[in-house]
């Protein structure tokens, strides 16, 4: 079984959004925050949905 595709999908899911917050030079302190929501959202629905299964 190949992974080299898998691993350039997980690559650019990492790489994507640094470069567009880089791009749009967005603090420090904010981009924290932002990646602070977007785990603790998936935190919740990863909770929720291992709950119900």
């Amino acid at each position: 079984m190949n992974s080299t595709p898998s691993l350039i999908f997980y690559l650019l899911v990492l790489i994507l959004p640094i470069a567009a917050l880089a791009a749009r030079r967005v603090p420090m302190r904010t981009t924290v925050l932002m990646v602070s929501a977007w785990a603790a959202i998936f935190a919740i629905g990863f909770l929720l949905f291992s709950y119900f299964t």
